[in-house]
């Protein structure tokens, strides 16, 4: 084991759900849901902690560079294991790709130049592989504490003081006002995807001196902190009534209560949180580093560390992320034009393909506890809430938001007909390298080195 305490680890999992840009990343929630948005925040939050409530458990158990996959192998052997390894993975490029995304909407936003789209977006990959190259203890406790702390208390002081400015928003209380239908695509859209970076720690569990102890802990307090944040700033977003134009909402929720500075300054203010990025990068590292040295895939190369760390994994993932974000940035100028509010479509539709990827990925790990458990004549009341009945909801809860995300116009159906096709190829990439898998996984998929 290595020497990541519960500090670093919290860093790295609050740095994963990103609190720190609550203002920007709360938006979509008030232009889908309107006065609903913070229960699109609470909706997201819910979702994204029964389905994390198995995986929390695994955390317990095992101690595993591969993250989820981990798991998948544990309960339902090694198709299960390939399967979520490789769409695990897909979904982490797809998260660096929209964090580029987001990085060039904004700097475009703010400075109208068509070549700062590009230029911030490829600037923000390249700062995500400087973090994922760093020895993790120093850059989880000390970087990443800081860095996303300090900002997460920035956001989290101007959320509250326009709280209190604002009219107060009363017609969210009553759940009987709630359109339900918006608040679940305003969650498909975006409120499930702000909080599915929680489980960044799980690949550095290795790593970690006391992880059977350490990672639940770090995960639960950084989701906690995070939904008290993001649903405080949907409130405080939606409370300003604010009304669609050209400037990013929060600005033009904001622009009343706060200072114009201020609020042309907060992404900067802010942008210490943006090596946050390379916390979750650290992880897809890690995680193809993992598939290479258990033999998923035949790279020798990617299977080598210096000085503890994975840096030709993490390079070759900045290479790939780079290739993905510049493509989706062509397709969407082809598109619409050069414009902020193609910068704007570009980062919806990669954050929401990489909402539904991420579940693909979560989907077998949460149901693969039960399994394991019986086995194992584990089985009681605690854990067949964990184990069954907290996925199950889960499951229900996901299947209700991307409903409305179909149902709502091309461009959201884009994003699950491009995830669909993720599925479709892991699944076909799994079942035919499954006769192919190394004897120790096999083994780790029985639990036997895992007592």
């Amino acid at each position: 084991m290595g020497s990541l305490k519960l500090r670093g680890l919290f860093a790295l999992s609050l740095a994963g759900i990103l609190p720190a840009g609550a203002a920007i990343g709360a938006s979509p929630l008030v232009q889908y849901a309107g006065a609903a948005a913070p229960w699109a925040a609470l909706f997201g939050f819910i979702v994204v902690l029964l389905s994390a409530l198995p995986v929390l458990e695994y955390s317990r158990i095992a101690a595993f560079a591969g993250g989820y996959y981990g798991l998948a192998e544990l309960g339902l052997g090694p198709a299960a294991g390939l399967f979520t390894a490789v769409s695990n993975y897909i979904y982490y490029v797809l998260w660096q790709i929209q964090n580029a995304m987001l990085a060039g909407w904004i700097v475009y936003g703010m400075t109208g130049l068509p070549a700062s789209w590009p230029a911030a977006a490829l600037g923000a990959l390249a700062l995500t592989f400087l973090g994922a190259a760093s020895p993790p203890k120093i850059y989880a406790e000390r970087v990443l504490l800081v860095a996303v702390g300090g900002s997460t208390a920035l956001t989290l002081l101007l959320s509250v003081y326009v709280a209190v400015m604002a009219p107060p928003l009363s017609s969210w209380l009553n759940p009987f006002e709630v359109d339900w239908g918006s608040v679940a695509l305003a969650a498909a859209l975006q409120g499930i995807w702000l909080y599915v970076g929680y489980g960044a720690p799980l690949f550095y569990s290795e790593e970690a001196a006391e992880p059977e102890r350490d990672v639940w802990r770090a995960v639960v307090l950084a989701l906690v902190a995070s939904s008290l944040v993001y649903t405080l700033t949907a409130y405080a977003l939606a409370a300003t009534r604010p009304r669609p134009g050209g400037a990013p909402l929060y600005i033009s929720a904001w622009s009343r209560y706060l200072p114009s500075a201020l609020l042309a300054l907060y992404p900067l203010l802010a942008a210490p949180a943006a090596v946050a990025y390379g916390g979750p990068a650290g992880s897809h590292a890690r995680l193809l580093w993992a598939m290479a040295r258990e033999g998923i895939i035949k790279s020798d190369w990617l299977a080598r560390r210096r000085r503890g760390v994975p840096l030709n994994a993490a390079l070759f993932n900045f290479l790939l992320s780079a290739a993905g974000a510049s493509a989706l940035m062509a397709l969407f100028v082809w598109a619409y034009g050069p414009s902020p509010e193609s910068a704007e479509r570009a980062w919806l539709a990669a954050s929401s393909t990489a909402t539904l990827t991420w579940y693909y990925h979560h989907v077998l790990p949460q149901f693969a506890l039960y399994p394991w458990l019986k086995r194992r004549g584990r089985l009681g009341a605690r854990e067949y809430a964990i184990s069954l009945a907290a996925p199950a909801l889960a499951s229900a809860f996901f299947a209700f938001s991307v409903y409305e995300l179909a149902a709502h116009g091309r461009f959201a159906a884009g994003s699950l007909y491009a995830s669909l096709a993720i599925l479709a190829w892991a699944t076909a990439f799994a079942l035919a390298k499954r006769g192919a898998r190394p004897g120790r996984l096999w083994r780790l998929s029985h639990g036997a080195p895992l007592q």
